[in-house]
């Protein structure tokens, strides 16, 4: 089991103040590190209608430690201090990662975690933020998987091109757009993250039903009835789904520090 620590931005009322304001169940980091992460939350806002889940991945150096950190998105928690519907809670989730090991699904250990959180059902608008607080600090570790290579490698082919395109292009805050699945596209987006060494996998900030920030390597969505999926923009990610669909091992050490480096690892 690792170590999980959790940041919220919130503007649920209650025993903790009013307004928005980001919360901590966490060390005690730098308060320019605590800015950092809640300056990221503030800016996550829901976009597509209809989401399956509103999702962003991220990766702070907090505390002098790398972390990386799944935030999940609720613009619907509680009431705000007025009695106004719409309360908004950014829950992040941050695991400390050791640069010295070779790294695991640390991203799907994230999203398994986040799933467990929930509106408390029982709890009134002044209570639930509390609650939901109670529950952070009730759960304070994740249990960290291996890559699931073989189920890496059963994804649709078309998916894995896409997800390593979008992770290799240099442009930022694009939209990458799906083919219809039964699996939910958030497990797929964080399995096919799994296939890639932990630097670049820290670097492909991409996001589920939200709105891009300015650090967003894309914003995923599935296409809609009807919908032409767009052409696979060129690079270097076509060329490692195929690898890794021939038998390929993602590498899982962190000296693989760009997508030329990765390349030369598959000659």
């Amino acid at each position: 089991m690792a170590p999980l620590f959790h940041a919220l931005y919130t503007n649920a009322f209650g025993r903790r103040g009013q307004g928005f304001r980001t919360l901590f169940v966490a060390p005690e980091w730098p308060p320019a590190d605590r800015r950092r992460v809640g300056g990221w939350l503030e800016f996550l806002r829901p976009d597509e209608a209809g989401a399956e889940e509103r999702l962003a991945v991220n990766g702070f150096r907090v505390g002098g430690t790398l972390h990386a950190c799944l935030a999940r998105l609720d613009d619907a928690f509680a009431r705000d201090e007025h009695g106004r519907g719409g309360g908004r809670l950014v829950h992040a989730l941050l695991l400390p990662l050791d640069e010295d090991l070779p790294a695991d699904d640390f991203i799907g250990a994230l999203l398994a975690a986040s799933r467990a959180f929930d509106r408390p059902p029982a709890a009134g608008d002044e209570e639930r933020l509390e609650a939901y607080l109670e529950r952070c600090r009730a759960v304070r570790e994740a249990r960290v998987q291996p890559v699931d290579l073989d189920a890496l490698r059963a994804l649709d082919a078309d998916f894995l091109i896409r997800f390593y395109a979008f992770s290799s292009g240099a442009s930022r805050a694009a939209e990458a757009v799906f083919g219809q699945s039964a699996a939910p596209l958030a497990d797929a987006l964080v399995l096919a993250s799994g296939g890639l060494p932990p630097r670049l996998r820290l670097a492909c900030r991409w996001a589920l039903g939200l709105r891009a920030t300015p650090e967003t390597s894309f914003v995923a969505r599935r296409a809609r009835d009807g919908e032409g999926l767009p052409p696979v923009p060129e690079g270097p990610g076509r060329a490692y789904a195929g690898w890794l669909r021939a038998g390929g091992a993602a590498p899982r050490d962190w000296d693989v520090r760009s997508w030329d480096a990765l390349l030369e690892r598959m000659r």
